[in-house]
């Protein structure tokens, strides 16, 4: 067959170029630069203090309690980092990604969104583990331990206790690994926030002995964080530390060392919050309650109008309108105690968070 130039049947030329145009040979090669690659260096630097911003916006407004505001600003922080950091460029993740995945899955805990939180923290748990494998971190990390907590906080809430406790048995191993007692004799508050937090997961599952062997543990390490020297006044963790171990002994039938501790408790708190504080009033309601428990009516009524008042205080009717629950388990307590009767079972201490 022959090929014309001018008419007939097309060259090879011509029906190279058809082919072409047609698409055939398929699209033209490409560049091999990804959608990371396509950010010049100067949109990658807005992108990233971008992401800075809306990321300490979302601090902040949790911070003030604003958690939809929190919300929306963390997912707009995710989002710029998951296009500055994709999986392609970064199979291991990147820290500052993480941080924004940890960052709104804890907003969204406190809003029991728990699903979307608990998928969240997974994922900010299994990137931190990659970015800090075994064999380059023997001992762990802190983001690790930062990720398990938070996880295992998440699960406690849902009531998971056995995957909250495993969870927290291991950020507590790394942690003593991370601050061994040689280079650090007088422990490390991450250790005792390990301790403190399998404690008041233990309670919660009725474990109360094995929980105050850890606040023990826990108290002993505050005790030499926040010295007499050092903290005059103490610290609101080992106010916490020492009422959270009386609380667990009373429960075991340890009275003595309870109110001891009770005590303690409410005097570090009368010290750091003389114009009245959440925790002051808890230390008063619950002190009230053993002491109405062992036959003291009279301090107990006294300690528990403080604490009543206290809360009044706390939570105006202006601001609270239709009241709030600690003002009303007050009020419920309150007339207990006056009447002076029978038992109460279903009045209880409660535990510092």
């Amino acid at each position: 067959m022959r090929y014309d130039r001018d008419g007939g049947a097309p060259s090879w030329r011509r029906l190279l170029l058809l082919v072409l145009l047609c698409g055939v040979l398929g699209p033209a090669p490409s560049s091999g630069r990804g959608a990371e690659d396509e950010l010049t260096p100067q949109e990658r630097a807005r992108l990233e203090e971008r992401a800075k911003l809306l990321h300490e916006q979302a601090v902040q407004a949790y911070r003030e309690g604003k958690y939809k505001d929190a919300t929306k600003s963390a997912q707009q922080a995710l989002e710029m980092r998951e296009k500055l950091y994709p999986k392609e460029r970064y199979p291991q993740g990147h820290t500052d990604l993480a941080r924004s995945l940890n960052s709104l899955a804890h907003v969204l805990r406190l809003q029991q969104e728990y699903d979307r939180a608990g998928t969240l923290h997974r994922r900010a748990l299994e990137m931190r583990e990659k970015l800090y494998p075994k064999e380059t971190y023997p001992q762990g990390h802190t983001d690790i331990v930062q990720s398990l907590h938070n996880l295992a906080d998440l699960l406690n809430a849902q009531g998971e206790y056995g995957r909250a406790e495993n969870l927290y048995e291991r950020a507590l191993a790394m942690n003593e690994k991370l601050y061994p007692k040689e280079s650090h004799p007088h422990g490390h508050p991450s250790i005792g926030q390990s301790l403190d937090n399998l404690a008041l997961l233990l309670h919660r599952r009725g474990e109360n002995g094995r929980a105050a062997a850890l606040q023990q543990r826990a108290l002993e390490i505050w005790e030499k964080q926040y010295t007499k020297e050092s903290h005059p006044q103490g610290h609101p963790l080992l106010a916490k530390s020492l009422h959270n171990l009386a609380l667990f002994l009373e429960l075991n039938g340890e009275y003595g060392r309870a109110k001891d501790l009770y005590e303690r408790a409410l005097g570090i708190n009368e010290k750091l919050y003389p114009q009245g504080h959440f925790n002051l009033a808890a230390s008063l309601h619950n002190l009230a309650i053993f002491l109405h428990e062992r036959g003291d009516y009279g301090r107990a009524v006294t300690l528990h109008q403080r604490s009543l008042a206290m809360r009044e205080k706390l939570y105006p009717k202006e601001s609270y309108p239709q009241g709030h629950p600690e003002i009303v388990l007050s009020l419920y307590v309150f007339s207990f105690l006056l009447r002076g009767a029978g038992k109460n079972e279903c009045i209880t201490g409660t535990t510092y968070r």
